[in-house]
This record gives C-alpha cells, structure tokens and sequence, in this order.
C-alpha cells in the first residue's frame, strides 16, 4: 500500500517518480490528469480548471489551464524518458453540478484535454469524466490505478 500522500490543488502539478498517492479533492467542473509510462515510473498529474487561456483569464497561473499544464506535464516526462511513445493517461472530473447555471466548464475541459492528449498520441486508459456530480481522485502511482469518490452535494443544498 501507498505510504504517502500528496494532495494536488486547483492549478498545481506534480511529476513523480516515487512511490506516492497523488490526489485531486472535490473536483467539479474541474478535471483531474494523470500522465505516466509505466516502464520509467514516471507519473505527471494536475487538477485543471480551465480549457485554455484567453484575455478574460490573465489573473490566473498557467498550471490553470489544460492547454498549458497537459503540454509542460507531456515535455516533463518526455525529457526524462526521451519519448512518450509509451504515455498513458487517466481523467476525472469535468462535471456539470449546478446544471441551472451551466457555463459548459466542465465539458470544455474534457474536449480539450481529449484533444490534446489525442495531439501527442497518447493512449486514454480510463475517463470518468462528466456527469452531475463532485468527485475526489486518488491515483496511485506504484500500481497506475486511479480510484473515484462521487460526492453528491446538492443532498446539502
């Protein structure tokens, strides 16, 4: 068992090559991406929270972004590995939970991380993505398995 654990926050990343748990909590509109080759032991993950970059969103970090963060998670395990013939990718997250004020945040971040890792010909190995509700990601990076944790918060609205 994972001895260690590593909480990943809204618009950080880590990339690890350590036996760890590395964990996205409460994602909402959110999406949470882990990047590893398994032969390395490499393993890249992120909690994003926004497509992509544009004019309305120059306060934010670049690690916000899924166009930024996917490209520097790909580049890091490329320039330690020399390739990503062999990357893998595992997603979470991208809901909708408050669908009377949907802004498509959510589904946005799940196209564009799709399509970026389609972009690099990486392999998808497991999406649990979209839906209605909040979700807790727990990756474990000596085994690659992710685990989902829904939450269903409007119980407490």
């Amino acid at each position: 068992m994972t001895t260690t654990r590593e909480i990943i926050r809204m618009g950080e990343l880590r990339v690890v090559n350590y036996k760890t748990q590395l964990s996205c909590l409460y994602l909402s509109s959110c999406v949470a991406v882990f990047i590893y080759e398994s032969e390395s032991r490499i393993v890249a993950g992120a909690h994003i929270m926004l497509p992509k970059r544009d004019i309305t969103s120059q306060s934010f970090s670049n690690t916000c972004f899924v166009d930024f963060t996917l490209n520097f998670m790909i580049q890091s395990i490329k320039s330690k590995t020399g390739n990503n013939k062999h990357l893998r990718a595992k997603i979470a997250g991208g809901a909708n939970v408050y669908p009377k004020i949907d802004l498509g945040i959510g589904e946005k971040n799940i196209l564009q991380t799709k399509k970026i890792l389609k972009e690099n010909g990486i392999f998808l190995a497991e999406d649990k993505t979209g839906g209605f509700l909040s979700r807790s990601i727990d990756f474990q990076t000596d085994n690659f398995e992710m685990d989902v944790v829904l939450h269903d918060f409007n119980l407490m609205l």
